[in-house]
C-alpha cells in the first residue's frame, strides 16, 4: 500500500495526534505569558469578534500590556478552534498538537516522493522525536504554525518540477505569503525562501509566465506591509530593523544557528523551549545529518533547494542579532528532517552501521521522552505561571449556575501585571465579563451571591469544593 493513500495518511495523523497529546495538560505544568495572551484574545474573538483592545476582527492584536503583537494566522486558528470546540487550556495547547500532527503527515508525503517508503517512515519518526517539535506541540504558541505552509511550498515546487503546472506555483506563493504572517521569525525566513524559489525556477528553466505567476501571487503579501504598518505600527516590522555593527557580529549571530552543541545538546537559551540537555534535535541524528549533507550535494536540483533552505534560511537573523533561540528556528525543521532521512537511507545500505544507529537512536529517544514526560514539568514548574485559578473560576461558574446566584470575587487574586495577563485568560474561559467585585465583609454580603475569595475564615456559609487556596461563600 502506498504511503500516500488516504488510509495511511489518516493513520499517520492519528498516531501523531496520540503521541503529541500524551500528557498535553500535564507537561508543562503552567502557562507562559504568550500562551495566555493568545488564549485570552482567542476567547474574545471567538465570542465577541473583538480583541482585548476592543478592535473588531483586527489583523494583528496588541497584547501583553501593549508590548507585543499577536500574529493573525495562529491567533485566528485558535479563535476558530475555540468557536467550534469551546475555550480551555487543553484546547489552546491542542491547536499546536494538531499543527504538529498535520506537519508530520506532510513531511511523510514529501519524503515518500523524495526517498521512497523507507525514507518516508524514517522522516516521520525523526520528526516526531525531535525535541523542538514535541516541546512546542505542548505549548499554545505560534512556533510550529509555519511548518505546514513551508511543507506545502516544498511539495508544490517538487510537483512543479515534474509537470510544470502553474497552479502549483500559485499554491507555493500563497503558502509562503501566509507563512510570513504565521510567526514573527518568518519575517527573516520568507524573504530568503522567496529568493531561493526564484533561483530554483531559474535553474529549472521556468518560463516567464511561471516567474510572473509566482511573483504575482506572492507580491501582495509584501505590498500590503506599509498599510499594515500604518494601521498596526510595529506589528509587521517591529523588532526586525538591522542593528549597526561589524561584519563579525553579523556572522556571529548567523552562524550561531548552526552551533552543533546548541542544535544537538543544549537547545534554546530559554527553558520554556528546551530541556537544556537534548538540543533542538536528538544527538543521535547528527551522524545522519552529516551523511545526508554529502548525499544531498551529490543529488543536486531539488536537494540543493533543501540544503539552501537550511543553511541560508536564518541568514537575516544576522542583522537584528539572535543567538541560540531554537524557538525562532522552527523553520529549519523540515529541511533538517529531510537531510537526515537521506543520510539514513544511505546508511541503510551499510547494515552494521544502520543497526548501530538504530540502537543509539532508541537510547537517545527513550532518554529524552522519559525526561520530558516524567521530570520536565516538576523541574520547570517555577518558570511557568500557575493555572490554579482556572479550577476556581470553573467552580464559581458551576455553583452560580446551579444555585442561580450572582458571581462575585474579592480583590487580592492578582498582584502583578503578568499575573493579570494569565488571569484574564483563565477567567475568560468561564466569564467573558469579569465577575462583580466584593470588597466588604460578612456584614455587607450581597444578596443571592456567591463570592470567590482567598479568605478562609469568613462568618458565612463556606462551600466544600476541594480547593485549598481559594474559598467560596454564600449566605445559605
Amino acid at each position: 500500500m502506498m504511503l500516500s493513500s488516504k488510509y495511511c495518511l489518516l493513520a499517520a495523523f492519528l498516531i501523531s495526534l496520540i503521541f503529541f497529546t500524551y500528557k498535553l495538560d500535564k507537561v508543562p505544568e503552567g502557562l507562559t505569558l504568550d500562551e495566555a495572551a493568545f488564549g485570552y484574545n482567542a476567547v474574545l474573538l471567538s465570542q465577541t469578534y473583538h480583541d482585548e483592545n476592543g478592535r473588531f476582527m483586527p489583523a494583528f492584536i496588541l497584547s501583553i500590556n501593549g508590548k507585543d503583537w499577536r500574529q493573525p494566522v495562529p491567533q485566528y486558528i485558535m479563535a476558530a478552534f475555540f468557536r467550534i470546540f469551546g475555550p480551555s487550556i487543553y484546547n489552546l495547547k491542542l491547536t499546536s498538537a494538531i499543527t504538529a500532527s498535520i506537519s508530520s503527515v506532510l513531511i511523510l508525503v514529501l519524503a515518500h516522493y523524495l526517498l521512497g517508503k523507507f525514507g518516508a517512515i524514517i522522516s516521520y519518526i525523526i520528526f516526531l522525536f525531535s525535541p523542538i517539535v514535541l516541546i512546542h506541540s505542548h505549548l499554545g504558541l505560534d512556533n510550529l504554525t509555519p511548518l505546514p505552509f513551508i511543507l506545502i511550498w516544498l511539495l508544490s515546487f517538487w510537483h512543479f518540477t515534474k509537470n510544470k503546472n502553474l497552479k502549483l506555483l500559485v499554491i507555493a506563493a500563497i503558502s509562503l505569503g501566509i507563512c510570513f504572517y504565521s510567526y514573527k521569525a518568518m519575517r527573516s525566513f520568507i524573504p530568503v525562501f522567496s529568493f531561493l524559489s526564484l533561483v530554483y525556477l531559474f535553474q529549472n528553466k521556468a518560463t516567464k509566465k511561471a516567474f510572473a505567476t509566482f511573483i504575482g501571487f506572492l507580491a501582495p503579501f509584501f505590498i500590503v506591509i506599509p498599510y499594515l504598518e500604518y494601521k498596526y505600527a510595529g506589528a509587521v516590522l517591529g523588532g526586525t530593523t538591522a542593528k549597526t555593527g561589524s561584519i563579525y557580529n553579523f556572522f556571529n549571530s548567523f552562524l550561531s544557528s548552526f552551533d552543533i552543541s546548541f542544535l544537538f545538546i543544549k537547545g534554546d537559551e530559554i527553558l520554556h523551549h528546551s530541556t537544556g540537555t537534548h538540543g533542538m534535535f536528538l544527538l543521535a541524528t547528527l551522524p545522519l545529518f552529516l551523511v545526508g549533507l554529502y548525499q544531498a550535494i551529490k543529488k543536486g536540483n531539488f536537494w540543493h533547494l533543501i540544503l539552501s533552505g537550511f543553511f541560508l534560511g536564518p541568514i537575516l537573523f544576522g542583522f537584528p542579532g539572535s543567538y541560540h533561540r531554537a524557538s525562532r528556528l522552527t523553520g529549519l525543521i523540515p529541511f533538517f528532517v529531510l537531510i537526515s532521512s537521506l543520510g539514513a537511507v544511505y546508511l541503510y545500505k551499510k547494515k552494521l552501521l544502520f543497526v548501530v544507529f538504530i540502537l543509539v537512536f532508541l537510547i537517545n529517544s527513550i532518554n529524552f521522552l522519559n525526561y520530558y514526560w516524567q521530570f520536565f514539568a516538576s523541574d520547570t514548574k517555577n518558570i511557568y505561571y500557575s493555572w490554579e485559578l482556572e479550577r476556581a473560576y470553573k467552580v464559581l461558574k458551576a455553583e452560580s449556575l446551579n444555585k442561580n446566584l450572582v458571581a462575585y470575587e474579592s480583590p487580592g487574586f492578582i498582584s502583578t501585571d503578568e499575573e493579570k495577563i494569565i488571569n484574564n485568560f483563565l477567567r475568560s474561559i468561564y466569564f467573558i465579563k469579569p465577575p462583580l467585585v466584593w470588597e466588604g465583609d460578612s456584614e455587607s454580603f450581597p444578596e443571592n451571591a456567591i463570592v470567590m475569595t482567598r479568605a478562609s475564615d469568613l462568618d458565612l456559609n463556606k462551600l466544600d469544593t476541594g480547593l485549598s487556596n481559594v474559598f467560596f461563600y454564600t449566605q445559605w
